[in-house]
This record gives C-alpha cells, structure tokens and sequence, in this order.
C-alpha cells in the first residue's frame, strides 16, 4: 500500500501527463485543421492577405517538439507502468524534464513573433 506521500506524488505526474496529452491535442487542433484549412484557401487564391507566419507563428515547430518529448519521455513511462502494473517511473519523467531546453527556446520564438 502506498503512503499519502507516494500517492500525491504518483497523482501529480499522472496530472502531467494528462495535461501534456491535452495540450498536444488542443495544437494537433490548431495545426491539423486550421492551419491545414488556411493553407487549403490560399491554394485557391482566397485569403492571400493573411499571412499564415504571422497568424501561426511557429506553432507546427511547437507541437512537433511536443509530440517528439511525449515520443521520447513521457510514452515510456505510460507504456511502462501500463505493461509492469507498477508506479510510474519518475526517473524517466525527471530525465524528460532535464531535456526541455529545446521546447522552451521554441516556445520563446513563438511568444516573441
């Protein structure tokens, strides 16, 4: 049985997790369909005014770094507890975390456009 401690701690990175999942699929939204659906337009000679850049910055650059660190961090670790039935493996959530630089000087681009 776990302790409060170990409990809290388990809940709150699979909180991260979730809202990982939800983040990635709220850009997936974003990239999939409306950028998709600018892109389609413009194809056809409509709406060449707006300029995808300016509107979307780089939010498919953004999102793929998301789905690469989930890819690469966080899937192991839901794939891991998943098929051991064990606690999550904080190591690995921790060594994702470590590695975050890329999506914070991509996310900085994006904030600053």
């Amino acid at each position: 049985m776990m302790s409060k401690k170990q409990r809290d701690y388990q809940e709150a990175i699979w909180e991260l997790l979730r809202s990982e999942i939800a983040y990635m699929e709220k850009l997936s939204v974003i990239c999939e369909v409306f950028i998709s659906a600018l892109e389609e337009v413009q194809g056809d000679s409509i709406l060449m005014d707006v300029s995808k850049d300016r509107l979307f910055g780089n939010l498919e650059q953004v999102f793929e770094a998301h789905r690469n660190f989930w890819s690469s961090y966080l899937e192991p670790v839901v794939k891991e507890a998943s098929e051991k039935k064990q606690l999550t493996n904080s190591d690995l959530v921790c060594q994702g975390f470590m590695q975050v630089t890329s999506i914070i000087f991509i996310k900085k681009r994006f904030a600053t456009n």
